[in-house]
């Protein structure tokens, strides 16, 4: 559902949850980091319960440009929000 989502809409990010059912969140990263080119740069935000140093490689490996560590609170979020804001100026 989330590949099909990309396709069929744009987004200024994507909040990824790491373990889903069906497709976790590692497999549904590559698969749209393999999108066509305006699909494929929206940017990812990983959503995990293990924000170890292994498990944040795990993420970029799979084409997560952020990796955020639940519980994911307002000003974490709005922060990293902001980051992307500004990277795009």
């Amino acid at each position: 559902e989330a590949i099909e989502a990309v396709l069929d809409s744009d987004f200024d990010f994507i909040l990824m949850d790491c373990h889903m059912p069906v497709m976790d969140g590692f497999e549904a990263s590559r698969q749209i980091r393999n999108l066509p080119p305006q699909k494929k740069q929206t940017p990812i935000i990983a959503l995990t319960a293990s924000a170890l140093s292994e498990d944040v490689a795990a993420c970029k490996r799979a084409g997560m440009d952020i990796v955020i560590a639940k519980p994911l609170t307002f000003q974490s979020l709005r922060s990293i929000l902001e980051k992307l804001e500004l990277e795009k100026l």
